[in-house]
């Protein structure tokens, strides 16, 4: 899942280090309205962003946005675009067909019946019956870049 950190304001969802905002439906100003003003993750598969040259584009360019090309991944028929948001990384998915029409700039909607929302500092989902603004203090770090994974290998034994 694509986890794009941020705040809410006024209706939208305004993520870090970008001057880049996103429309929220009524839905999400509703179940957000505990959060104005106040910082949440917006998470969304990269199957759920849609490529502007896709014709689901047009229904959800009111929620779109443009990420930077880093690495494109060729799976047969589907291509993984890694790229950023600001500091977030994005992952998009889309159809091989229109691989050729790839830019440095990549400009995406969003499914928004697909997007979650996390308070930031519990990092809980926001829900309908979890939706009330919670605040913990945080003693260390969860950033990815934090994260060690160590490989045990059994050692065989000798005969």
């Amino acid at each position: 899942m694509n986890f794009i950190h941020g705040r809410i304001e006024k209706g939208y969802f305004y993520p870090d280090e970008t001057n880049c905002k996103i429309l929220l439906t009524s839905d999400q100003k509703k179940l957000l309205k505990n959060y104005e003003s106040r910082r949440v993750v917006y998470g969304i598969r990269p199957e759920n962003l849609i490529f502007h040259k896709s014709s689901l584009f047009e229904d959800s360019k009111k929620f779109s946005f443009t990420m930077t090309k880093d690495i494109v991944e060729k799976l047969g028929d589907v291509v993984n675009v890694h790229g950023s948001l600001g500091s977030a990384k994005i992952v998009l998915k889309m159809n091989m067909k229109y691989y050729t029409s790839l830019e440095n700039d990549v400009l995406v909607a969003i499914d928004t019946e697909h997007a979650k929302f996390f308070n930031e500092s519990t990092t809980r989902t926001i829900t309908e019956e979890d939706c009330a603004y919670e605040e913990v203090e945080s003693t260390q770090s969860l950033e990815e870049d934090n994260v060690v994974i160590v490989d045990f290998k059994k050692k065989k034994k000798a005969k």
